[in-house]
């Protein structure tokens, strides 16, 4: 009976040490995006905004591996490209890119604040016209590896205007923006 007793608590003091080792870190993100004018305005002449929305992400596996790899070393690129398309196919893990890409820009602003980072790109008027369903996150302005990818739900680019994405990671716990 001791012994039957003794094995009982050592099974709940392992499980709970294990209980305790997990971190919570899994990098997590939010997009705002924000129609822009020439001037970088996300207001019309009028005051009212052009056009706005909010979606979360993604982390696709190859983004998973990519960040492993940034970890320890700097032989793979940084990220540096926004990318939209037009397929509204739900993101899965195994992507390695957009579905239907449409055009691709350089990320403007690279931020880090606490364990959130902060990367902002546009696709500018004139690139990429048309309907908009899909958005990810690139190392380089072709190809190769996709860190993350979200739907953003229909989004109507006209040529006139410029389409910003501020996108926020956050590393571990907590929320990209309150």
């Amino acid at each position: 009976m001791f012994v039957k007793s003794l094995l009982a608590l050592m099974s709940r003091v392992l499980v709970a040490a294990t209980m305790h080792l997990h971190d919570g870190v899994k990098p997590t993100g939010r997009i705002r995006w924000h129609f822009v004018d020439a001037n970088g305005s996300i207001h019309a002449p009028d005051g009212t905004l052009y056009g706005t929305g909010v979606t979360t992400n993604m982390v696709v596996t190859s983004g998973q591996t990519y960040c492993a790899q940034r970890f320890i070393d700097n032989t793979v690129a940084a990220v540096s490209h926004v990318a939209i398309g037009s397929s509204n196919a739900a993101p899965a893990l195994g992507q390695v890119a957009l579905d239907t890409e449409t055009a691709r820009a350089a990320l403007s602003t690279k931020t880090n604040a606490a364990n959130v980072s902060t990367v902002i790109g546009t696709i500018p008027a004139g690139t990429g016209p048309g309907p908009v369903e899909e958005v990810g996150l690139f190392n380089a302005a072709a190809g190769p590896t996709m860190i993350a990818r979200a739907l953003t739900g229909t989004i109507n680019k006209p040529a006139g205007l410029g389409l910003q994405f501020t996108w926020g990671v956050t590393h571990g716990e907590g929320n990209t923006w309150a």
